[in-house]
C-alpha cells in the first residue's frame, strides 16, 4: 500500500510526466494529428474592433538608471536566497502534517531558515536604496520580517506542539508572499511567479 507523501507524490508525476513524453512521442512517430477539427461560420459577425493583443497596448516600464539596476541586482542576491527559504517553510509545516516530521524535526529544518532571515534583513540594511525605490524597499523588509516572524511561529511548535503556531506562520508566509510579488513585478517582471 502506497503511503500518501510529498515523496510519493513527486513520483507519481514524475512517472505521469513520462508517460504524456512517451504518448506524445509515439503519436508523433506515427504522424497522428491531434489538432482539433474547428467549424468556422462565415455568416457570423465581425466584432467591429480588434481583440486581439497588440503591442504597445501595455504601459511601458521606465528604464532604471544605473543606481537602481544596481539596487535590483544587489536585491536579487538577497532574494534568491529568501525566496528558496520561503519555499522551504512550506515543505516542513507540510511534511510536519503529514506526520512526516516530528516536532524536533521541524524545528532542525527551520532554525537555519529563521538564521537566513535574519541574515537578509541585516543584509537589506546594508544596501544603497535609491530614493525613487525607498518604499519598495521597505515592504521588501517588511515581507522579509513576515517571513522571519513566521520561521519564528513554527520553531515554537518544537516546545509546546500547539498546531495554532502553524496557523499563524501560514498567514504571515501569505503575506510576505503577496509583498514579494508586489516587488518582483516591480524590479524583477520576468521572475517566475509560484501558483
Amino acid at each position: 500500500m502506497l503511503k500518501f507523501s510529498a515523496r510519493n507524490l513527486l513520483i507519481f508525476f514524475a512517472l505521469l510526466g513520462l508517460v504524456i513524453f512517451a504518448a506524445t512521442n509515439a503519436m508523433k512517430a506515427k504522424k497522428i494529428d491531434t489538432a482539433p477539427v474547428v467549424l468556422i461560420d462565415k455568416t457570423a459577425s465581425k466584432p467591429e474592433f480588434n481583440t486581439m493583443y497588440m503591442p504597445g497596448a501595455a504601459p511601458e516600464r521606465r528604464a532604471f538608471n544605473a543606481a537602481e539596476e544596481a539596487y535590483s541586482v544587489n536585491l536579487w542576491r538577497i532574494h534568491d536566497k529568501v525566496k528558496t527559504s520561503s519555499v522551504q517553510l512550506s515543505f516542513t509545516g507540510l511534511s510536519y502534517k503529514l506526520k512526516e516530521l516530528d516536532r524536533a524535526g521541524v524545528k532542525a529544518k527551520i532554525a537555519p531558515q529563521a538564521e537566513i532571515y535574519r541574515n537578509a534583513v541585516r543584509d537589506l540594511d546594508k544596501l544603497s536604496v535609491p530614493d525613487s525605490l525607498k518604499e519598495l524597499h521597505g515592504t521588501y523588509v517588511k515581507a522579509v520580517n513576515f517571513y522571519a516572524d513566521a520561521a519564528d511561529d513554527m520553531m515554537k511548535i518544537s516546545a509546546d506542539g500547539n498546531e495554532q503556531h502553524l496557523l499563524d506562520a501560514h498567514s504571515k508566509t501569505n503575506q510576505a508572499g503577496t509583498l514579494l510579488l508586489k516587488v518582483g513585478a516591480e524590479l524583477w517582471p520576468g521572475e517566475f511567479k509560484p501558483n
